[in-house]
C-alpha cells in the first residue's frame, strides 16, 4: 500500500512540475530527439525531411499568428546565428504575440519554392500596375528559389 501511496505522489509531483513549467504545445506532438542547428536548416539536403530546430521567438505573426521567427542566441566571439522563418497553416495553429522572447523547439518539414520566370514577370507586372510604374519582363531572366520551414508542431516555454 505504501508503494502505490508513493507511486501515486510521485505522478502528482510530476503533473504539477509539467502544469508549472510553462511549456504550451501549438500544432502536433514533437517526436524527433535529434536537433538541426538553424545554420544547417535552409540546406538542399534538408528539403522534404522532418526537422528538430531550438530557438528563441524572435518574431510573430501580428495579424495572424500563422508564423514565428526562430532565431538562436546570440554567443560573444560567435557568428550570428540564422533565423528560420517557420509557417503553419493559417488557423490551425495560432502563436499569440505572448510568446515573443521565450524559447521554443519546433518541428517542421523543408520545402523548396520555385517561382518561374513567367510568375516573377507576371507578379511584377501586377505591382508596377499597382505602384504606376514601368516594368519590363525582360528584366526577369530567371526563376527564384526560396525555402519554406512549414511547421507542424512547437513547445513554447512561456
Amino acid at each position: 500500500m505504501k508503494n502505490i501511496t508513493n507511486m501515486c505522489a510521485i505522478a502528482l509531483l510530476g503533473v504539477a512540475l509539467g502544469a508549472c513549467s510553462g511549456d504550451k504545445l501549438y500544432g502536433k506532438e514533437l517526436i524527433l530527439t535529434e536537433v538541426t542547428s538553424l545554420n544547417d536548416v535552409y540546406r538542399e539536403e534538408s528539403v522534404g525531411k522532418r526537422l528538430r530546430v531550438e530557438g528563441i521567438v524572435t518574431g510573430v505573426c501580428a495579424k495572424r499568428g500563422c508564423w514565428i521567427e526562430i532565431g538562436g542566441e546570440f554567443k560573444e566571439g560567435e557568428e550570428a546565428p540564422e533565423t528560420v522563418f517557420f509557417k503553419v497553416t493559417d488557423g490551425e495553429i495560432v502563436f499569440p504575440m505572448s510568446i515573443m522572447g521565450s524559447k521554443v523547439v519546433a518541428e517542421g518539414v523543408l520545402e523548396e519554392l520555385v517561382d518561374s520566370i513567367e510568375e516573377l514577370r507576371e507578379e511584377g507586372a501586377k505591382h508596377a500596375a499597382e505602384a504606376g510604374e514601368k516594368f519590363d519582363p525582360e528584366s526577369i531572366t530567371e526563376a527564384e528559389v526560396s525555402w519554406l520551414f512549414s511547421g507542424i508542431g512547437a513547445r513554447v516555454d512561456s
